[in-house]
């Protein structure tokens, strides 16, 4: 059963106190601007999270956002995020390709989704957690990644790193050859090759 009365009474709320951060986690959402169109009035809000809902396609979301939690949900396709976005939680819903990431983004968490292959990520994302999906190379990783995550994938060969990478994890995957770690790499991770 929905809960959109709880959603909008949620929002209310944000309207009156204006803290920026707005939780619609649990609310049964399904269509955003059908349901709770009061949320495309928020112009202040820095943060969001919809996690948790049964949301299929994204709406053109505030622009003012800088952070979007929207995991456990039945996502697609990444499309209408918002151009300040500078963290993205979309783990655990149904993306196949990477595409459409706002050029502002800094940390990607999309783990527990259908990717097959790393491309077009934002030069400027420096965290990306991208554990649980199907990717076989390691490849058209950003310049300034200093953080990667990416357990529970198909990897075979550690190459074409990063020179900024600081920690790798690349837990049970199916590792059989290293070679070119970066200088600055001060954690990594394989355990359960």
């Amino acid at each position: 059963m929905s809960n959109i009365n709880t959603a909008l009474e949620l929002i209310a709320k944000e309207k009156k106190h204006k803290t920026g951060k707005l939780s619609l986690a649990h609310c049964g959402l399904k269509v955003l601007r059908k349901e709770i169109p009061s949320l495309f009035e928020l112009d202040w809000l820095e943060e969001l999270t919809l996690a948790y809902n049964k949301i299929e396609k994204l709406d053109q979301l505030p622009a003012s956002l800088k952070t979007l939690f929207i995991g456990g949900n039945k996502i697609s396709k990444l499309q209408n995020l918002p151009p300040s976005l500078e963290q993205l939680h979309i783990w655990h819903n149904k993306i196949k390709v990477i595409e459409n990431l706002p050029l502002s983004l800094k940390e990607l968490f999309i783990g527990a989704n259908q990717i097959c292959q790393l491309r077009n990520l934002p030069n400027n994302l420096r965290t990306l957690r991208i554990s649980g999906n199907k990717i076989e190379q390691l490849e058209n990783l950003p310049s300034n990644l200093s953080f990667l995550e990416i357990g529970q994938n198909k990897i075979r060969k550690i190459q074409s790193l990063p020179d900024q990478l600081e920690q790798l994890y690349l837990h049970a995957n199916q590792i059989d050859k290293i070679e070119n770690i970066p200088q600055n790499l001060k954690i990594l991770f394989l355990a359960s090759n």
